[in-house]
């Protein structure tokens, strides 16, 4: 941070150290910062999406919905065919309810990268939820597909085969998430087992 502060003495007219500035806040958790940096850089240049978008997530950490989505929807002015923003604008929508938005954001960020597993899942979980059953197992396939270790998808997906009646295919996918749970506990475990270790060592 002192070699940011050291930068923007020297050339304080560039807006790329104010920008720099703003993501050391963000890392910091401290939002309010990062909009001050943020709009000083705005001050030195037009604005870019991913200030915009950094706006958004300054916001979306503090659970302030209509300013993460006013933000989102001017970076996508800026950059259409962006799947992670349309992705974050989703969030954002269904943190608020809009479930109908919310899932036309997934379906377009599928669109614009079809190999990006989380907006499957998301839209997914929105069809199960609107009992569209055929529907949200398609896209949580898919996002198993992309992604095996995505545990929330396959949790997902087992509880849509039980609501089909799929009972064999549930139990075999349940399994499927305790396992990645199991070994990601254990990978924990074992980078904690290491961190004492070292912390032992003279």
């Amino acid at each position: 941070m002192k070699t940011l502060a050291r930068a923007i003495q020297l050339k304080p007219d560039l807006p790329e150290v104010y920008y720099y500035q703003a993501v050391s806040y963000f890392f910091l958790a401290e939002y309010d910062q990062v909009r001050r940096s943020l709009d000083q850089a705005q001050k030195k240049s037009s604005p870019e999406a991913r200030a915009l978008f950094l706006y958004a997530m300054s916001y979306e950490n503090e659970s302030r919905w209509d300013e993460e989505t006013s933000y989102l929807r001017r970076a996508l002015q800026l950059e259409h065919s962006n799947a992670r923003l349309e992705c974050h604008l989703g969030f954002a929508l269904m943190s608020e309810n809009q479930y109908e938005p919310a899932k036309r954001a997934f379906a377009t960020a599928i669109r614009f990268k079809p190999d990006f597993a989380l907006p499957h899942y998301e839209l997914g979980k929105l069809l199960a939820q609107g009992n569209n059953l055929r529907g949200a197992q398609d896209e949580l396939e898919t996002a198993v597909h992309l992604q095996p270790d995505l545990g929330p998808a396959l949790y997902a997906l087992s509880r849509v085969y039980t609501a089909q009646g799929r009972k064999g295919q549930a139990v075999e996918t349940m399994k499927q998430f305790v396992a990645l749970r199991a070994h990601e506990a254990a990978e924990k475990e074992s980078l904690a087992a290491d961190a004492r270790e070292q912390l032992q060592r003279p």
